[in-house]
């Protein structure tokens, strides 16, 4: 199978998996796998996905031209775009944490969390 739109290099993802991934036989491809209502098609609800993220990019785009030099630009791309975006693509209950999380003696920063990170070790 010849796909004109996807180059791979290397063997990270190999011909066959793209093959199977085309086909829709790869475990998650199908519509329950992302519990959708029964009567959704997939297809339409990554247009509609795709349809929000672009009018996210653009909403986030004309945020920055407000911003003044001395400023970063950070809360406008977590507001206007890293929020909405992961909202979109199911991730409910997203805060932003300032702080770093120690699991297991570690520490790491987690600017956007799903879910209060727990310490399992």
């Amino acid at each position: 199978m010849k796909l004109i739109t996807i180059q791979s290099e290397g063997s990270l993802i190999s011909a066959e998996i793209l093959s199977e991934i085309y086909s829709g036989e790869v475990i998650g491809q199908k519509a329950k796998d992302f519990i959708l209502d029964k009567n959704i098609r997939l297809t339409d609800e990554i247009a509609v996905c795709w349809a929000d993220a672009k009018a996210f990019w653009e909403a986030f785009k004309h945020s920055l031209r407000k911003i003044s030099e001395e400023q970063t630009g950070a809360s406008q791309t977590r507001e206007q775009w890293i929020l909405p975006l992961l909202r979109t693509l199911g991730f409910e209950g997203i805060t932003y944490s300032k702080s770093a999380a120690q699991v297991g003696g570690r520490t790491y920063f987690i600017s956007h969390p799903q879910y209060e990170i727990i310490n399992l070790f």
